[in-house]
């Protein structure tokens, strides 16, 4: 683990002055090592950008997970803007929606405070890198090869 991580910053720190091309199937390395992403798939570019930009363009929704420090009904959790769906996370979590464009946390925060709620957790959810390389290199229904997995 040591080593792992020595070996993560040289990398990260040549990558500051020059470019370094890191080739790997191990998203879990992209997500430690790098800004930016190219996936390419049977030849073809399919993506080209920031990890950033990565995780959240393929989301069709945004979805921030909240937890609240006591129970509370759905449908106040409905009247916050921009909420589109709400859904139990069991306890007293819940993930809430919303177009992509959107960052409802500052509205969740304000919302739990107007109501004097504590607000235990808020974290947006996003693909992981796995997750967007699996969506971008998934060929479409009944076009897979012989031969190929």
């Amino acid at each position: 683990p040591n080593q792992l991580a020595e070996i993560r910053a040289l990398i990260k720190s040549l990558g500051k002055a020059k470019t370094v091309i890191f080739s790997t199937h191990i998203m879990q390395e992209v997500e430690a090592i790098c800004d930016r992403v190219v996936i390419i798939d049977r030849g073809k570019l399919v993506a080209n950008d920031t990890l950033d930009k990565l995780h959240r363009g393929l989301q069709a929704e945004s979805v921030v997970l909240v937890e609240f420090g006591a129970p509370i009904e759905a449908a106040l959790l409905r009247g916050i803007k921009d909420v589109s769906k709400v859904a139990h996370a069991g306890g007293n979590r819940w993930r809430l929606s919303s177009a992509a464009s959107h960052d409802i946390r500052p509205e969740v925060f304000r919302f739990a405070a107007d109501k004097s709620l504590v607000l235990l957790e808020i974290q947006r959810e996003e693909n992981s890198v796995e997750d967007v390389f699996r969506t971008l290199t998934q060929p479409a229904a009944g076009t897979r090869k012989a031969g190929r997995p």
